[in-house]
């Protein structure tokens, strides 16, 4: 994934969870790429659209749940 899909990534994030804000969104931005720029957009897209019709925590996913939904 690339910058921009991360932003818009993080944003879908925000709209499904509102609690979700982080502090330092560039900060967040930052990390989020590095764990992610090797991975599809389609796929983590996928992977957290799944988190969100199927978690009920109300808890904004981590970096691992996009991964383990990825696999």
């Amino acid at each position: 994934m690339d910058r921009t899909q991360i932003k818009d990534f993080i944003r879908v994030i925000m709209a499904a969870y509102p609690n979700y804000n982080p502090d330092d969104l560039k900060k967040t931005l930052d990390v989020w790429q590095l764990m992610l720029e090797d991975h599809d957009y389609r796929d983590c897209l996928l992977s957290l659209k799944s988190y969100i019709a199927n978690n009920t925590s109300g808890f904004a996913p981590s970096i691992s749940h996009i991964i383990d939904g990825i696999h």
